[in-house]
């Protein structure tokens, strides 16, 4: 798929500069669960940095994602799981970012809030919008591209989103969650490195009912042979009490130009 990105920078700002991207990605079900399928994800997106300065940046990124599920299941199941093997409407973000650094950049602390959009199936009102909110706080020198040095990284995440849905009889979900995050260079210049991870959420529906905490565990990998170029794959496996869990295998490109 040929896909041409433009990048620019402003004169007038600092560090201003417009860049894109695309994500393709497969995920593989690795377990039995009737809940779990297969499927394609491809995310464009386009994204703008209007100032950073040393301590300090802004970043505004418009995204848009479509899924097609791959599991042929259309004569089985719910009707949710009989659409899996269709192509997902699309889904929207618009996200912004501020970023905020100690004097030797190895403090950081990532304030995010945003608003996505789950376009409605033509044949049913399934959509659903969600706002949220996320502070991610980590220390240790910067490796997101690869090109910090032999470091280590640990991240806690706490992000707040609500799901306001299309169907008049679906109520509207808060889901509070906790995520922390490792990571190790398994290279000198950090351009491969690997991460474990352990994300805690808690959904509230209607009149604040919590319903059962799902818990992910998560070991991944990732390869940035350039800075614009990264590779990664990662295993997850889902735990929630009195459910059947799911694993799932993901591999992916982030191309960023």
């Amino acid at each position: 798929m040929p896909i041409l990105w433009a990048s620019a920078t402003g004169a007038c700002l600092a560090d201003g500069s417009l860049t894109g991207g695309i994500e393709p990605a497969y995920t593989a079900c690795l377990s039995a669960g009737s809940s779990c399928s297969s499927l394609v994800r491809t995310n464009f997106r386009i994204q703008y940095k209007p100032y950073a300065v040393r301590g300090f940046s802004v970043r505004i990124r418009l995204s848009r994602a479509y899924q097609m599920g791959l599991d042929d299941d259309k004569d089985d199941g719910s009707d949710e799981e009989e659409q899996s093997s269709k192509f997902d409407p699309p889904f929207d973000v618009v996200d912004v970012k501020l970023r905020f650094s100690a004097p030797d950049g190895r403090d950081r602390v990532e304030v995010r809030t945003g608003y996505a959009y789950q376009h409605s199936d033509p044949n049913a009102a399934d959509g659903y919008h969600t706002p949220y909110l996320s502070g991610d706080y980590y220390f240790g020198p910067p490796i997101p591209t690869g090109w910090g040095g032999l470091s280590r990284r640990f991240d806690v995440l706490l992000k707040v989103s609500q799901n306001v849905y299309a169907q008049a009889n679906r109520p509207q979900e808060d889901l509070d969650q906790f995520v922390t995050t490792y990571t190790v260079p398994l290279t000198g210049d950090g351009a491969t490195r690997m991460y474990t991870a352990y994300a805690r959420e808690l959904r509230f529906s209607g009149s604040n009912t919590v319903l059962t905490p799902s818990n992910r565990f998560e070991l991944g990998l990732t390869r940035n042979p350039t800075r614009w170029l990264e590779l990664y794959g990662r295993f997850s496996v889902f735990a929630t009490r009195g459910i059947t869990g799911a694993a799932r295998g993901v591999v992916g490109v982030d191309l960023t130009i």
